[in-house]
């Protein structure tokens, strides 16, 4: 009998539960997600956290929300409006690109799936580095008379 785990973090109880509730087991989880077991059981003790491209397939086959397991999702998902809709663009441009192609190979799958991680992989960087900058210049615009280095006041004699 496996010893029952005791998840870290909110998402890794989610996935704990859900495999439980649902009899899936690491390997199970590992095979469909398209990883070792070893890291099925880091994510369901919270230890690591799922990334962003694997949320949606584990969450399926948890019968769960994406949302739910993976902070990296919800970040996702939160990025600006116009990102969300180059996002959106590209896929509907690959459904058409699947459409009028007939039957697709799994090779040209791959492809469009790639394509759209790599796309939504450079959106997510790139709202994310915009949000750090954001930060930085509110807390340089508050830090006035303070050192950079160690956030004191600096007492001019």
């Amino acid at each position: 009998m496996p010893k029952p785990s005791s998840p870290r973090t909110k998402e890794a109880a989610v996935i704990a539960h859900a495999m439980h509730e649902h009899g899936i087991t690491n390997i199970r989880l590992a095979d469909v997600a398209g990883v070792h077991e070893s890291f099925i059981s880091q994510l369901k003790n919270g230890t690591r956290k799922v990334p962003w491209n694997m949320a949606s397939i584990m969450a399926v086959e948890l019968k769960v929300s994406a949302e739910d397991i993976s902070e990296e999702y919800r970040d996702v998902l939160a990025i600006s409006q116009p990102a969300r809709l180059d996002l959106d663009t590209l896929s509907q441009a690959i459904q058409v690109l699947i459409d009028t192609s007939g039957e697709p190979t799994m090779e040209n799958l791959m492809r469009i799936y790639h394509g759209i991680a790599n796309k939504a992989a450079i959106i997510y960087a790139d709202e994310k580095r915009k949000r750090i900058e954001e930060k930085r210049n509110a807390d340089k615009g508050r830090g006035k008379g303070t050192s950079e280095n160690t956030g004191r006041k600096i007492h001019k004699k």
